[in-house]
Parts: structure tokens; sequence; C-alpha cells
């Protein structure tokens, strides 16, 4: 089981972004090969602009927000 777990970490990892906003930080996923991340909205928030590095390391680069989801409301 050991083994799986850091066979799928191993793939995976590349994908993995941390984001940070002049009021916080989270983490992303790289979605498709032109770069585009999806993360939740509360990482995020109102930032309009923010930095995004790499989980196995580097500078951080500028991004921007091209899109949001407004929360859906369950009854």
């Amino acid at each position: 089981m050991e083994q799986q777990y850091e066979q799928v970490v191993s793939r995976v990892l590349p994908s993995v972004v941390q984001i940070s906003t002049g009021s916080g930080s989270g983490s992303g996923v790289v979605y498709d090969t032109k770069g585009d991340i999806v993360t939740n909205a509360h990482v995020v928030g109102t930032a309009t602009t923010l930095q995004v590095g790499l989980a196995s390391g580097g500078m951080p680069l500028p991004a921007e927000v091209v899109g949001v989801f407004a929360p859906m409301t369950w009854r």
C-alpha cells in the first residue's frame, strides 16, 4: 500500500501549485497544458493577481484570475 501511495504522489506532484495572494495562500492543481490552474474560491478570495509556485520549488510566477464560479446554494 505504501508503495502505491508513493507512486501516486510522484505522478501528481508536478501538477500541484502553491498560490499566494496579498491576504493568504493555498494550493491548486494545474488543469491543462495551457497552464490553467484550478483552486477553491476561498484560496483566491477577492484577489485579481497572485503568485504561483510549483510544489517542486523554484521562483513563484505572477498569475491572474481569469474566471470564477459563483458558490451554489443548496436548499
